[in-house]
């Protein structure tokens, strides 16, 4: 059992790492911002303008195309608009929500009455017991028992055999059987209900990158003669409700750690945060209920014979609205579940999903969006790998390790790969620059033959074309192989290349500029 001083220090050592400085993660280093407050201006003005414009013309496009999409009925009698229902991620938790949410609530209450019953207490028996009633009466008892027989699979093989090969063996097989025929055929016999089904296949798929965290710490704990976890303290960990379908994802280490912390009272200031942030979600999820009144971006991309004739303004305005309101579903789906974490005094990332509007480089992207993921991925396949730490081919290694798992856990089936290679080779890119940048040599060079304004732009240059790549990864990843095509191929031949060209590097000065100024506001 780990000591309260010694948990206490692992935890802060732990989020003092939480900013690595990896491959996967990126090189973080902002260097001053070297542009005239004129010349900036022209950038950001150029950037605004593309995307109002855009936005104007998928409006245009959503509005004399209504007849051809997946459109819903007014809901909203104030807006009197129907309504785009092809954001089908979207629309299904929404559709599951009112089904959690007693469960939801029960959990905060009920957590809070037995601190105040066994205040020196931790709460596993309460976390384990809470979450199986609520799963096996919104899933069902047979659904629960299929989740139990995963889990126990990882348990026993963690415990009780020699082999590391062997958890990840088990880990990546029962991945398969979320995937592929003819394990998917089986289980949609068993759950016909395709809502239901969905519901127990992303669940599943959420439990099982928390078994293999539980199975690769339980391994090295025997491997250093310590101690084994309980199956209680598996249980209560994967299992726990808040976190469960949505996440963000923590470790076992973090919750192992946390839960044997000595626990203290939130503060009124901590539950006005909360109740803060909770009103910030609502506006989020109200806005996103909103915007699918208006711009039909996920329903105008599901007609292929549309996609091919939309404007070229409004294809790349979808493009850039996708992003956007993929960003803003996961700050409501991290959001929520984080609060109830953090009442139970555990402490998931921080912050939520970064601004997609806001990454220029995609190393940023994979640290920022899922940090939960991240930390999970950079714990238990990056850093064992050797990461940063033995030189560029091992880094590209535990880089291409960590992406193919991600893959294959996000599905395994050929867009997933293809967005998966992209960001591949983008990120190893960008490191390899890292790498090249941070060489004596170059400094020297820079220092005699280059000002801080024209490094500026060099780097821009250099960085646009990974970018660029990055850009069009994430339309197969929102839309799959064949209107990725559709997107990229039109883009790039529709419009004149200069016009593109700009749009990419007026979007890399904004996205720097407030890179900045962010880092500014940190550093004092």
């Amino acid at each position: 059992m780990i000591t309260m001083s010694d948990s206490m220090k692992k935890v802060a050592s732990d989020r003092k790492k939480q900013q690595p400085k990896e491959a996967i993660q990126g090189h973080a280093t902002v260097e001053q911002f070297a542009l005239s407050k004129i010349e900036l201006s022209i950038y950001v003005t150029i950037y605004i303008f593309f995307i109002v414009y855009g936005s104007y013309n998928v409006f245009q496009t959503s509005k004399e195309n209504e007849h051809q999409l997946n459109l819903q009925e007014p809901t909203w009698k104030v807006l009197n608009r129907n309504k785009d229902v092809s954001n089908h991620e979207w629309q299904f938790y929404r559709g599951w929500f009112p089904k959690f949410a007693p469960f939801f609530i029960s959990h905060v209450v009920l957590s809070k009455v037995y601190d105040w019953i066994f205040p020196a207490k931790n709460k596993l028996y309460f976390y384990m017991i809470h979450s199986l009633l609520a799963i096996s009466t919104i899933y069902g008892v047979f659904q629960l028992a299929l989740m139990l027989i995963y889990a126990l699979a990882h348990y026993l093989i963690s415990t009780y055999t020699v082999s590391k090969t062997l958890v990840w063996v088990v880990n990546l097989m029962s991945i398969a059987t979320l995937n592929y025929s003819p394990f998917t055929d089986y289980m949609m016999t068993w759950i016909p209900h395709r809502r239901q089904y969905y519901l127990y296949n992303f669940s599943v798929a959420m439990l099982l990158i928390k078994f293999l965290s539980f199975s690769l710490e339980q391994w090295d704990q025997r491997y250093n003669k310590k101690p084994a976890f309980s199956l209680t303290e598996m249980i209560s960990y994967a299992f726990y409700l808040p976190l469960l379908v949505l996440g963000p994802h923590i470790t076992f280490h973090q919750f192992h750690t946390e839960c044997n912390e000595p626990k203290r009272g939130i503060t009124k200031k901590e539950y006005f945060n909360h109740a803060v942030t909770f009103l910030r979600l609502l506006f989020w999820a109200i806005f996103m209920e909103v915007f699918l009144h208006f711009m039909y971006i996920n329903a105008i991309s599901e007609v292929y014979s549309l996609m091919d004739n939309v404007p070229l303004w409004s294809l790349a305005t979808i493009g850039f609205w996708q992003g956007q309101s993929f960003q803003m579903k996961y700050v409501v789906y991290f959001g929520l579940p984080s609060i109830m974490a953090r009442l139970d005094q555990f402490h998931p990332p921080e912050k939520g999903p970064v601004c997609i509007s806001t990454v220029y480089k995609y190393s940023r992207m994979w640290r920022n969006f899922d940090r939960g993921l991240h930390l999970m991925i950079k714990r238990h396949i990056y850093v064992p790998l050797g990461g940063s730490r033995h030189g560029i081919w091992w880094l590209l290694l535990a880089s291409g390790a960590s992406f193919l798992y991600i893959g294959f856990w996000h599905g395994g089936i050929q867009y997933i790969f293809f967005w998966i290679m992209i960001n591949f080779v983008s990120v190893g890119l960008e490191s390899i620059g890292g790498i090249i940048t941070s060489k004596a040599a170059y400094t020297k060079f820079k220092a005699d033959h280059l000002n801080c304004e024209a490094w500026h732009h060099i780097e821009s240059l250099c960085i646009m074309p990974v970018f660029m790549m990055s850009a069009f990864a994430i339309f197969y990843f929102f839309n799959g192989m064949a209107t990725g095509d559709i997107f990229v191929k039109r883009l790039l031949t529709g419009y004149p290349l200069v016009v593109v060209l700009l749009s990419f590097y007026c979007s890399i000065q904004t996205c720097k500029a407030l890179e900045a100024r962010s880092t500014k506001k940190k550093t004092g």
